[in-house]
């Protein structure tokens, strides 16, 4: 069936073309009846679709695939260097880089519903627990962050517990030799001042011999 194409717009570098009679992909899908579509090289799909590079072209694959779920299967086909990429597949990419979107959605809802609910039945479930996975990865590593840092902390504390244990002995150790220093000192003083008094009687008790004797003397 021959294209009529109406208009063609260039953004940024990239056409656009509207399609308004049946499109190609249209012409594969027809009545539920799956009919073997065209499938050329990687560097061929990146011609017609306009890509700078293979990482354009793998990017906006996996656009097709993980955002809007169409079956791998509708395409691409082959593996590493054999990689061929089907005419929907080009489309769809197409389609999808322009800003009006009514191309791109109209070209999603020709795939086979059937098709496209045992896909999403799939990958659905798949990108859920890839999620759910994700996000148990990062509260484990949270967690376990956590714990390294409430045991850094614990370890600081028991740290300064020390400190302040041997910081309070070390005062009490001071202040006991204080005591004793004074103790020391109370007791030189006694002793100093029991020295003085003997000597005082000392003195005194010569004194008193002596005037013992001078008054003998005169007698």
């Amino acid at each position: 069936m021959e294209l009529e194409v109406v208009d063609v717009f260039d953004i940024e570098g990239v056409e656009c073309d509207r399609v308004q009679s049946e499109s190609i992909h249209e012409s594969i899908y027809r009545e539920g009846k799956s009919i073997q579509p065209s499938w050329v090289s990687s560097a061929e799909a990146l011609h017609r679709t306009k890509l700078k590079n293979k990482s354009a072209l793998q990017q906006a694959m996996s656009k097709l695939l993980n955002a809007h779920f169409v079956p791998v299967s509708l395409l691409r086909r082959g593996e590493a260097r054999n990689t061929e990429y089907s005419q929907l597949a080009i489309d769809l990419i197409k389609a999808m880089r322009c800003p009006d979107k009514t191309e791109f959605e109209r070209l999603k809802a020709n795939i086979l519903p059937a098709e496209t609910a045992a896909v999403v039945s799939v990958v659905a479930p798949i990108k859920f627990k890839q999620d759910a996975d994700n996000q148990l990865a990062i509260a484990s590593s949270q967690i376990v962050d956590l714990r390294q840092a409430a045991q850094l902390r614990l370890a600081q504390l028991k740290q300064l517990h020390r400190q302040w244990q041997e910081a309070e002995k070390a005062e009490e150790v001071a202040q006991i030799k204080d005591l004793e220093a004074q103790e020391a000192q109370w007791d030189l003083q006694c002793v100093e001042e029991v020295m003085r008094e003997e000597t005082y009687k000392k003195n005194r008790k010569r004194e008193l011999k002596q005037m013992l004797r001078n008054s003998t003397e005169v007698i």
